[in-house]
């Protein structure tokens, strides 16, 4: 399957060549910053990997890494959702990442 930006929650499992902003822009058109409530990340493969999700300039906005082959981990903001801007998936060696927005 492929990454589907529409949706909430927003369903990623391959980089990103661009910006989410970007992806969705012609359909959207301009919108307000993202509240981000909660990242799960299912079933990564292998001990090691890794999901990187940066900002537009580089700074890192979460990082996730399998240390048990198979098990889903979660990073939930959901009392306080965080605020980006913008995002774009820099890595995701397996599974998929489900992005939950407020």
């Amino acid at each position: 399957m492929a990454n589907l930006f529409l949706n909430n929650p927003i369903r990623l499992d391959s980089p990103m060549a661009t910006s989410f902003k970007s992806q969705i822009l012609a359909t959207n058109g301009s919108f307000y910053d993202l509240r981000v409530e909660k990242i799960l990340w299912e079933t990564p493969v292998t001990v090691g990997d890794k999901v990187v999700i940066q900002d537009n300039y580089g700074n890192i906005l979460a990082t996730l890494a399998c240390d048990t082959a198979n098990v889903s981990q979660c990073l939930d903001w959901t009392a306080k959702p965080k605020r980006w801007s913008d995002f774009s998936v820099a890595s995701i060696s397996s599974g998929v990442v489900w992005i939950y927005l407020a």
